[in-house]
């Protein structure tokens, strides 16, 4: 299935690149704004990009406003339903394999939910070790086939010489491996938007499976053209790891934000506005902030009724709980406000009008969530959940208007948000309007322009090389 919308203009015939990448629009993942953004970007270069991605049935999240308006060629092919989900099927209850929870047979896992639930009561080694093998490099094995097929008949007829694969999904990266070897002349950019084997959101593991990730991953390493990574701290492990790779191998081009997307009116709110826009996942919570408000209004510190928490994404579970449940035993539930996945603009629109973007970054030392570029573009204050000692925290501290807190340092966030609802207090009782507090010299680097063509430059000197 290809859907051809027009073939822009102003390409050189030699700037061709296949871009394999499972989440693309209407795809709701995070990892696909990205992809979306690197080819706009690539394509005001003069490249000519062609998306290799699979059909929308086989996504998890989907926007329905989501469209390509890009002008590139989308080639959409069918894959393997989740092996995970099939083994569920055989054995009626793969989550009694996962966590030792009652589930009705046949409701199957999602890929979000196996990566957040940690075996606790398997029924032997062997059904552990069966499962791990079926999550590796992840669930979307059974998208392989279809793609490497594909993608070696596109290149041959199309004459496309560089081609970028995004993972996670890690099966992406096996793609690139696969064509790499077929086509040892194409010129191959394996693009790590998260850590492969040091990683510990990883969902069923076993020794077994953890050597077989990392001989993969070794695999791919040592025979991509470019290895990207989307932060320093990423950069300077695999580095470390890999030292026979060659230095100039090893590229960071971190996540960014597109400018044009924050032209929006900023307004001041007639409540304290506390906001969090993504998917809660893993044993991430957001429960430390929950309990902070709750107390703050039991000691009168907050008026309860001038604060909004506004929570938009996959956010209705938080570490095995309800999210309403937590919010109602906290008596915070009247002023909590549940969305489930909206419109881009609509989640943009939110983050410009709030006083404190909540990010949930503990336990990830070498990520950066995708979504810290854009509150950091949107402009309020950020309350980033982290290690003091990692990769967001790096960022928090250069951009400024952050703070950075252990997640479970509850009096430490009393004390940031009651600074945070004493500041709005003064701007509401003088009239003020939202104040952006970041210095715009500082995001340039982090601008999607800039980050386009920096990759636009790589993929030309792999070419000439």
């Amino acid at each position: 299935m290809s859907e051809v919308i027009k073939k822009p203009s102003g390409c050189n015939g030699d700037r061709r690149v296949l871009i394999v990448t499972y989440d693309w629009p209407p795809s709701g993942a995070v990892g696909a704004t990205r992809l979306v953004k690197l080819t706009k970007y690539l394509i005001n270069d003069g490249w000519k990009p062609t998306i290799l991605t699979v059909k929308p049935a086989l996504y998890e999240r989907a926007q329905k406003a989501a469209c390509n308006d890009l002008g590139v060629a989308v080639i959409r092919t069918a894959a393997i339903p989740g092996i995970a989900g099939a083994y569920g099927r055989v054995k009626g209850r793969v989550s009694g394999f996962i966590s030792g929870t009652d589930r009705p047979s046949g409701d199957l896992l999602s890929t979000e939910q196996l990566s957040q639930r940690k075996p606790k009561h398997l029924h032997n080694r062997f059904a552990r070790l069966l499962l791990s093998l079926l999550l590796t490099p992840d669930e979307f094995q059974g998208w392989l086939p279809f793609a490497v097929a594909r993608a070696l008949s596109v290149i041959k007829g199309s004459g496309i010489g560089c081609v970028v694969t995004s993972a996670p999904p890690f099966t992406s990266h096996l793609i690139g491996l696969i064509i790499k070897l077929s086509v040892p002349s194409v010129r191959w950019v394996a693009d790590f938007r998260d850590p492969w084997t040091e990683n510990r959101q990883r969902a069923v593991t076993t020794r077994m499976s953890e050597t077989i990730n990392s001989w993969l991953e070794g695999k791919v390493v040592r025979r991509a053209d470019r290895i990207v990574m989307v932060t320093a701290a990423m950069a300077a492990w695999y580095r470390n790891r890999y030292q026979d790779v060659k230095s100039n191998r090893w590229v960071t081009i971190t996540n960014g934000f597109d400018r044009l997307d924050y032209t929006i009116s900023k307004r001041a709110t007639d409540k304290f506005t506390i906001s969090y826009i993504g998917s809660i996942e893993y044993d991430r919570s957001p429960e430390s902030v929950f309990i902070a408000i709750a107390q703050l209004c039991q000691e009168c510190l907050v008026e309860k009724g001038c604060v909004r928490i506004v929570l938009i994404g996959k956010c209705r579970q938080m570490a095995g709980k309800r999210t309403e449940e937590v919010l109602k035993d906290l008596s915070l539930a009247d002023v909590a406000e549940i969305s489930d996945l909206l419109p881009r603009e609509v989640a943009l629109q939110q983050m410009v009008t709030s006083d404190v973007l909540l990010l949930l970054a503990a336990r990830q030392e070498l990520q950066v969530p995708a979504k810290a570029y854009e509150y950091i573009a949107s402009g309020p204050f950020i309350l980033a959940l982290t290690e003091e000692k990692s990769a967001t925290a790096d960022l928090m501290r250069q951009v400024g208007n952050a703070a950075v807190v252990d997640e479970d340092d509850i009096d430490a966030i009393k004390a940031i948000l009651l600074e945070r609802y004493t500041e709005w207090q003064l701007r509401r009782g003088q009239g003020g309007a939202v104040k952006h507090q970041r210095d715009n010299v500082c995001l340039e680097e982090y601008e999607w322009s800039s980050l386009g063509h920096r990759y636009s430059s790589l993929l030309r000197d792999l070419q000439h090389s």
